[in-house]
């Protein structure tokens, strides 16, 4: 209940667990199949699931959370250390009038002058996340002023860094198995294997998103990416400016990533290399497409 007075949203589970000795010097929680129900945009396609008129931002399996206690009581912050999420479901949703289900953090706390103010829950102290782990997760993103629908199934994550300043750099490692995108003008789904690595920016209220330079391998097939990705609150759309390159020396060496259904009974002699370079650059909206 008192994290529920923070924020607009529901914080419902079965179990919580304080832990003192697995995560000693620092203070932890966990808490067994949980469930973030936000009501700050509201998905219509919830009420069917009974979220008694509330969107399910986050759903989970176990939750472990360790944070630096002496960092609230000298300085009125809150330093988590480590979040460490297994199975877990995060749908982000924004709907029509631009609201996001995941704003369930008040910047602002006003009090009227007739509301007694110890009635009245205190903001909420600033909060640096320092390490984030996700287990088997599925992702998915649905926005209803931009006409687009995303998602990632079988996701494993794992974010070092900062989330405190107004710019912040993370290190990121990510891996998937499926990805789906659907909007009014393209779709995509398929099965590829994705792993990532890569140095994140975050800067503009976590809008603006820049990697200088990220690795991506696609079926074991590398990839060198960089750019830019802008989210356009005032346009309801996404800006990005990305190049993607593929470097291969050998030419030989790029089929050792093609199945080997395909290859086997065949003697393939190869010579030669590989190199191929591309931009992704414009807006993403309900009618435009990069």
């Amino acid at each position: 209940d008192m994290v529920n007075e923070y924020i607009d949203a529901r914080l419902e589970c079965n179990e919580i667990e304080l832990t003192l000795f697995s995560t000693y010097p620092n203070i932890g929680i966990r808490i067994n199949n949980g469930n973030l129900l936000s009501d700050v945009a509201r998905d219509t396609v919830a009420d069917t699931y009974d979220y008694r008129g509330k969107d399910t931002l986050l759903t989970f399996s176990d939750c472990k959370v360790s944070f630096n206690i002496l960092d609230y009581l000298r300085k009125k912050e809150i330093t988590i250390n480590n979040v460490v999420l297994e199975n877990a479901g995060i749908y982000g949703f924004v709907n029509t009038a631009g609201k996001a289900n995941w704003e369930i953090i008040s910047a602002d706390t006003t009090v009227v002058a007739d509301i007694d103010i110890d009635t009245v829950a205190s903001p909420l102290p600033p909060i640096n996340l320092k390490h984030l782990v996700v287990k088997n997760a599925n992702l998915a993103y649905y926005s209803r002023t931009q006409r687009l629908y995303t998602a990632i199934n079988g996701l494993n994550l794992d974010v070092k860094g900062n989330l405190v300043a107004d710019t912040n750099f993370l290190d990121i490692a990510a891996e998937w198995k499926r990805f789906r995108y659907y909007s009014q003008e393209y779709s995509l789904q398929n099965s590829l294997d994705l792993k990532l690595n890569t140095q994140l920016q975050i800067s503009d209220n976590y809008s603006r998103f820049k990697f200088p330079e990220a690795n991506l391998l696609v079926n074991q097939i590398p990839f060198s990416v960089k750019g830019e990705i802008f989210n356009n609150t005032e346009n309801n759309s996404i800006d990005m400016d990305i190049e993607y390159d593929l470097n291969v020396p050998n030419i030989e060496g790029l089929l050792t990533f093609v199945p080997k259904k395909f290859t086997e009974g065949h003697n393939l002699k190869t010579k030669g290399e590989v190199f191929l370079a591309e931009t992704v650059k414009g807006t993403l909206d309900s009618v435009n497409f990069p």
